[in-house]
């Protein structure tokens, strides 16, 4: 039985795939397996797997039956490893050769942790740097419920994406929710997350790659995110209980953060109202269950406005208060008997100003 089980779902991903499977064999730590799973593909995925499978044994491959989808995939590798250590990839990603060494070392010194995370640098489709992710600024030993606070209070993922991220396959639990669209990896690393500690490693031992063919492009696009947002509200709202937060609470927040964040994609050009509209469900009860969620959206972005509406109202107020105590004060030290006494005084002032040469 190896050590580590790398978990790999593919689906359409002949692109970049022979590089992210190259980049595993290269690992300078060799006690794994890698598990591919197929998800139907339509491209030579399958066929790009099976070169790389009959040349080395420690890949295990299969395709699927039937198209099973992202989060569905990944729980269809988890299940059917054998490591000890459960470490997630994806098909367009690339790892530091040091990574799989690097990322068993904090379990082989703490037993307990639930997980090992590292930094990771953002690339685009030609692998030029967009930018590095420094979620915490220096390598950080941190409770598992602190970092979920963190991530519902902010409403952003500091763990991380799954080629970043390593657990023990005692806490994989039932896996990937696949009711979630995009923040299905959040929702899973918050249910690791309870069983114990979380290690960040500051180097960055991952590449994650943003491309107009991404399904983290696509789940923009579609505003999934922002319907994920509100599930988690639910899913967690004891834990936001305990923090004097309601879901609803988290819901307007997490309508108008989402709200701010499309204003930035509209503004760079990533995504347009076309560009939503050409999102098509894959089915009818996909369409009839994303209809409800949209309307759920729309309803908490509107809540939010309103909400805002009545805090700038409420400062608008404040301000016309403060405006009236000054007011107020100043009437009073016109109508005193001092300011009326000294008129005389301001008025023969006042002529002297006007002498011409005189000094102001």
């Amino acid at each position: 039985m190896p050590t580590i089980s790398i978990c790999l779902p593919v689906f359409n991903g002949e692109r970049f795939l022979s590089e992210a499977v190259e980049n595993v064999l290269a690992q300078t730590y060799g006690d794994f397996e890698l598990v591919v799973a197929d998800d139907c593909s339509t491209d030579s995925s399958w066929e790009i797997i099976q070169t790389f499978a009959r040349k080395d044994s420690r890949i295990v491959a299969w395709r699927n039956e039937s198209n099973k989808g992202l989060f569905a995939n990944y729980n269809e590798c988890i299940f059917k490893s054998s490591g000890d250590l459960i470490k997630l990839y994806a098909q367009d990603d690339l790892w530091d050769r040091t990574i799989l060494q690097s990322m068993i070392v904090p379990f082989q010194e703490k037993p307990d942790l639930a997980m090992v995370a590292c930094n990771r640098v953002w690339i685009d489709e030609s692998d030029q740097e967009i930018s590095m992710r420094q979620e915490f600024g220096e390598t950080a030993l941190l409770d598992g419920s602190e970092v979920i606070r963190r991530c519902l209070l902010k409403l952003i993922n500091w763990i991380g994406e799954p080629s970043n991220v390593m657990f023990p396959r005692r806490f994989a639990g039932a896996g990937f929710d696949s009711m979630y669209y995009h923040l299905g990896d959040m929702e899973y690393w918050f249910r690791i997350l309870l069983n114990g500690q979380y290690q960040y490693l500051q180097e960055p031992l991952c590449k994650f790659r943003r491309h107009a063919a991404s399904t983290t492009n696509k789940n923009l696009i579609g505003l999934l995110f922002a319907i994920d947002m509100l599930r988690l509200a639910d899913a967690y709202e004891s834990l936001l209980k305990t923090w004097d937060l309601s879901a609803e609470d988290m819901k307007v927040r997490a309508a108008s953060t989402a709200g701010s964040y499309v204003n930035s994609l509209v503004r760079s050009g990533e995504i347009s109202v076309q560009q939503l509209l050409n999102q098509k469900p894959s089915n009818d009860v996909q369409a009839v269950r994303l209809l409800e969620e949209y309307k759920q959206l729309a309803f908490y972005a509107l809540l939010s406005g309103s909400r805002k509406e009545e805090a700038w109202t409420a400062r608008l107020t404040a301000k016309e208060l403060e405006l009236v105590r000054v007011e107020q004060d100043l009437a009073t030290v016109l109508n005193s008997k001092t300011w009326r006494s000294t008129s005389v005084l301001r008025k023969a002032l006042g002529r002297a100003k006007r002498i011409p040469g005189r000094a102001r």
